[in-house]
């Protein structure tokens, strides 16, 4: 009878587990879901294979964590990852409940598994965060709440949250809140800096611009940074030189600096993520991927404080571009500084990038391009399509080549002329905005830094038009501008544009505006002018021969 008993136990405790296992198996992403983003691209990309887990399971549980919001589960959570990896590999799982943690390390061949109910909250407390060396000015960082280096097939699947306890590290301007928030802010505690105009959640934090001003950076030591640390806010998740990586699922909120941010790393898959992100996060940033090969970013929901999801790309490229080969679809951005962004760091080559499908909603740009003299690069090859805007505060649509220039512009030299930035061969095409400051801007520099961009069969309501300084060979083809402006479109120092079948709305001064002794080769083709109340001006040593009308 007894061993019949226990027959009967075992074989309950192998279907729960069967059943548990297939619960997980179930919640991931197949790869024909992956396979389908990858049959229509236009530039040539193999499709990312998914990372696989043993089917073996480490509850967080059974290595000390408790789930009461009070106890700090750091080493539990740890040692079961430790020992997932150690094993072979398999998923770290963390179970329904409030579990409290300093920061976690992942390790190769390990899923952490979050189920739906759980809520990983990292310490408020920053002496939780052990102080690590680095590289750059400083020398020294706080520990990141997930970090991962040199990792091979990881991921972070689930229903669950994770809080990174941001409030406590971000400062907050007066400028990004009303009066009632700014109040509850102050009452809250904090500390004043920039003529009360910026708040700080700690004395260390709020103190350090000045130590830094008046301590010399050579010879910083642990000590130092100590005294700062408050001040150098961590990603929330920091991926360095990982391959095969996988997010399905969770959701990253309250993040001290970044969400997301990924960095050398190839072959990652981002789906149905969410970043919650206060839109007056300093730096919230919600997905960041820099210098990063085969990415697909899908059905991902974004708040952020910052820009939604942006690229980026630094370092040496003698073999080609350090960004190369990048999908964006099927995403919501909500409250960010763009939508979809590239830059501000670019030295490093950006190449082939497809961005499709996605809805920019309040953000403050949908489609942000940025970089500076001292930080660019080439990036070309970028396609975008069937985008979907609304309610956007500043530009539909933006290049800015001086972004934080500080007069680097004017003051080049041999150094800085090796990081000129210039996007190129880029495709926007089926985009309708519906409500912005203004249409489209191109703020270039000097030498020319945009060239050779396409806008066509796309729609967009704002309240000024298409302005562009110091760009060429650009092509419009299809495009509606309607504005109130008193041009729709400006051109000022511009070369080689085409106006195909572009139209305005009643009422404008000006359907184009031409400025500067530079501009030349401004063609119209079959393009409605008489939506203007005087189709053409020149100004400022622009000729009438710069216009070309057919």
């Amino acid at each position: 009878m007894k061993k019949f008993l226990r027959k009967i136990l075992f074989l309950a405790v192998l279907c729960l587990l069967n059943s548990f296992s297939s619960t997980i198996i179930a919640q991931q992403v197949s790869q024909a879901e992956i396979n389908s983003y990858f049959g229509k691209l236009p530039f040539e990309m193999f499709p990312i294979t998914l990372p696989s887990f043993p089917q073996k399971y480490f509850d967080v549980k059974n290595y000390g964590a408790l789930n009461d919001g009070l106890t700090l589960n750091t080493k539990a959570f740890q040692k079961a990852i430790d020992e997932c990896s150690n094993s072979g590999g398999g998923y770290v799982v963390v179970p329904s409940g409030f579990w409290l943690t300093g920061p976690i390390e992942l390790k190769n061949n390990v899923n952490l598994h979050l189920e739906r109910g759980a809520m990983i909250v990292f310490s408020s407390n920053h002496e939780d965060y052990p102080i690590v060396k680095v590289g750059g000015k400083v020398g020294f960082m706080n520990a990141f709440p997930i970090s991962g280096k040199d990792l091979n097939n990881i991921a972070i699947t689930g229903e669950g949250l994770i809080n990174g306890n941001g409030q406590t590290w971000r400062p907050v301007k007066k400028s990004k809140m009303n009066s009632s928030q700014w109040k509850g802010l102050l009452n809250s505690g904090g500390y004043l800096t920039n003529n009360n105009e910026m708040w700080w959640p700690t004395k260390k934090a709020s103190e350090a611009e000045s130590f830094l001003a008046e301590r010399s950076l050579k010879n910083f030591t642990i000590d130092d940074f100590e005294k700062i640390r408050d001040y150098y806010r961590p990603n929330l998740l920091n991926l360095t030189n990982c391959k095969n990586v996988l997010f399905d699922g969770p959701t990253f909120q309250n993040s001290p600096k970044f969400a997301i941010y990924i960095t050398k790393s190839e072959n990652i898959i981002i789906r149905d993520v969410k970043i919650n992100n206060e839109w007056y996060a300093q730096n919230g940033d919600g997905i960041d991927l820099s210098a990063c090969k085969n990415a697909l970013i899908y059905k991902c929901t974004v708040n952020a404080g910052d820009d939604g999801i942006c690229m980026k790309s630094s370092g040496k490229h003698t073999d080609g571009p350090e960004m190369k080969n990048i999908i964006v679809a099927d995403c919501v951005v909500y409250h960010a500084h763009g939508g979809f962004v590239i830059g501000s760091n670019t030295d490093g080559g950006i190449e082939n990038v497809y961005v499709t499908n996605c809805n920019f909603v309040w953000s403050d740009t949908g489609l942000r391009f940025k970089s500076g003299i001292k930080n660019g690069g080439l990036v070309k090859n970028i396609f975008i399509n069937n985008i979907l805007m609304k309610d956007i505060a500043n530009e539909a649509i933006i290049f800015d080549l001086n972004y934080e220039d500080k007069g680097a512009a004017k003051t080049k030299d041999k150094k800085t002329e090796m990081k000129i930035p210039l996007f190129t061969g880029i495709h926007i095409d089926r985009l309708i905005c519906e409500g912005a400051k203004q249409a489209v801007l191109i703020n270039d520099l000097p030498d020319i830094s945009v060239r050779d961009i396409e806008l066509s069969n796309s729609t967009i309501v704002a309240d000024s038009g298409f302005e562009s300084v110091n760009a060429e060979n650009i092509k419009l083809k299809n495009v509606v501008i309607k504005s109130n402006s008193d041009s729709q479109f400006a051109i000022k120092d511009g070369r080689n544009f085409e106006f195909n079948t572009t139209s305005c709305n009643s009422g404008a001064k000006y359907f184009l505006k031409l400025t500067g002794s530079k501009t030349e080769n401004i063609k119209l083709i079959n393009s409605k002018t008489d939506c203007s109340k005087q189709p053409f001006i020149f100004e400022d040593g622009a000729s009438q021969k710069a216009l070309i009308v057919n």
